[in-house]
């Protein structure tokens, strides 16, 4: 009786750990939330600001490209955590990716975007071209 119960030891502790969990801690993610972070688009004087809350990346998981006049953000990352104890071994593997474009307005420079990741959040700044008064400028004689 013994042989069966240690046998049973390790499903037990998978099922305790599985319902004392909670829904967004499984393999750093969320179950049921969908994988495309949350993003904040600012027009602000000079620029267009971008902010992408990612948290749990690293800067070298991301890829910006510009084509086109469209800029591409997109992410790829594979994990795999394995564990092993006296009776169980558990593998539990994730891929986390999304991509998002956006157009860019005809009034920025995309040879000047730059970004930053800290503290969770992508910060991509897309300066704006500044634009020359087309009719000209009156000049005021001193």
């Amino acid at each position: 009786m013994r042989n069966a119960f240690n046998s049973l030891v390790p499903f037990v502790q998978i099922v305790d750990d599985l319902f004392s969990r909670n829904m967004g801690d499984f393999s750093g993610g969320s179950l049921f939330k969908a994988q495309t972070p949350a993003l904040n688009i600012l027009e602000l004087e000079k620029e267009f600001k971008l902010e992408i809350a990612a948290p749990g990346l690293e800067k070298s998981d991301f890829k910006l490209h510009v084509e086109n006049n469209l800029l591409t953000v997109s992410v790829e990352k594979k994990e795999e955590k394995n564990e092993e104890k006296e009776n169980f071994r558990r593998r539990e593997f994730s891929f986390h990716s999304f991509k998002r474009s956006f157009e860019l307005p005809q009034n920025v420079d995309a040879d000047a975007i730059t970004a930053k990741y800290e503290n969770g959040v992508l910060s991509v700044h897309v300066p704006k071209v500044i634009e020359l008064n087309k009719n000209g400028k009156v000049i005021d004689i001193a």
